[in-house]
């Protein structure tokens, strides 16, 4: 037996040597993800990392998120600055559409304003060249312990610099050869895909050397002839973005959040992970309610979430019971729907090991947190209406 155990260490030590003289490592010790940045709505932690509580977008990567105009994703934008600051990150927004305000950010996503970088850019090109320089001038002056969060709001609005150059000229009095001069007036097929697929060649590496995330916002376009299946396509990145993106989340929204006077005060979205490298593809939540001046429920869309992964099982009437070990050895039942979808913070407060926390104390740091969409949602104070349905 002694023998047997000698000749796997040595076999252990072959493969561990042989790693370290090609400047390699074995693949035991890869793939693990040092940290996330938690995205304050615990079934969204989940989605994208299979962790509720700890979980959250990897760092060291890039990511996107595309969806429809206005469901929401400019908050989910906002709400990561939020968690990153919470672990003493390096805030930046890259706002290509110049649009952020600072009060839906602190409303919203509970952000402090003085630490976040703001950087606007007219082109393509130069939002790369920021986000190459932050990284690089941030790395000078903050320890590596210090993860940096950039979200580029949104890749599908800037232009190439050829594009551009368009203004500079007038093009109703222009002759062939100004235009000639400066690429304007001719349309080149895949120009921005490419520049897209040059510049995350140069980022996928230089984010995963640096304890560096970007999350790309992109939007969504119909494509023109298609009569079956998806019509829709992100608008910028052919297929270089949904290539190097560690994850891709696509948000899609499907009621409008109403109050009392008939005014929309936020959106009813589904959230997917279309690619995930990280955790299992294809995990959805669904029901999660964002509040444009409240913020975000963080215990939405958790229900089906947890029947899911086998942490309660469902009864009759929406009666619910908490499995073990999660239950720590008590008789835990509640009541709730699949319509809301969300948990009753007091089970989540008895329990806490059902997402993934160790005290009561990290589950009401969320509660807390967006204390003001928790109480929305559990009062009834707003109504939620069908996309599309006449006001």
């Amino acid at each position: 037996m002694a023998k047997k155990k000698d000749e796997n260490n040595n076999e252990n030590s072959l493969y561990e040597n042989l790693a370290k003289s090609v400047g390699g490592e074995l693949l035991e010790d890869t793939g693990k993800v040092n940290e996330y940045i938690d995205t304050g709505i615990l079934s969204l932690n989940y989605v994208i990392s299979g962790k509720f509580v700890g979980g959250g977008l990897p760092v060291g990567c890039c990511a996107e998120i595309y969806g429809d105009s206005s469901s929401g994703k400019t908050l989910i934008g906002t709400n990561l600055l939020r968690g990153s600051q919470t672990a003493n990150g390096i805030a930046a927004f890259l706002d290509s559409e110049r649009t952020l305000n600072k009060e839906f950010a602190r409303k919203a996503s509970k952000v402090d304003p003085k630490k976040v970088i703001l950087m606007e850019a007219d082109t393509l090109e130069k939002c790369f060249a920021k986000i190459f320089k932050l990284i690089k001038q941030a790395r000078e002056v903050v320890p590596m312990e210090r993860h940096i969060c950039i979200v580029y709001d949104s890749i599908a609005v800037s232009p190439s610099e050829r594009e551009f150059s368009e203004t500079e000229v007038d093009m109703e009095t222009a002759t062939k050869a100004q235009l000639k001069e400066v690429g304007a007036g001719t349309d080149k097929p895949g120009e921005k895909a490419k520049i897209i697929g040059k510049e995350l060649r140069k980022l996928t590496p230089i984010l995963a050397e640096n304890n560096a995330t970007v999350l790309f916002v992109n939007q969504l376009r119909e494509k023109i002839g298609i009569l079956y299946g998806d019509s829709s396509t992100t608008a910028a990145g052919g297929r270089a973005l949904p290539f190097y993106a560690t994850c891709r989340l696509r948000i899609s929204s499907f009621k409008k959040i109403e109050d009392n006077l008939g005014n929309i005060i936020g959106v009813n979205v589904s959230i997917k992970n279309t690619k995930n490298k990280c955790f299992k593809p294809f995990v959805e939540v669904k029901n999660l309610r964002l509040f444009f001046d409240k913020g975000i429920d963080p215990l939405g869309g958790l229900l089906t979430l947890l029947l899911q992964c086998g942490r309660i099982t469902a009864g009759a009437a929406g009666n619910y019971t908490v499995n073990e070990p999660w239950a720590g050895g008590k008789e835990v039942k509640f009541k709730s729907s699949k319509e809301r979808n969300d948990i009753p913070a007091d089970v989540l407060l008895e329990c806490p090991a059902l997402v993934d926390a160790t005290s009561p104390e990290q589950v009401q740091y969320y509660i807390d947190m967006f204390g003001e969409a928790l109480e929305a949602v559990e009062n009834d104070i707003a109504k939620e209406v069908e996309v599309g349905e006449e006001e």
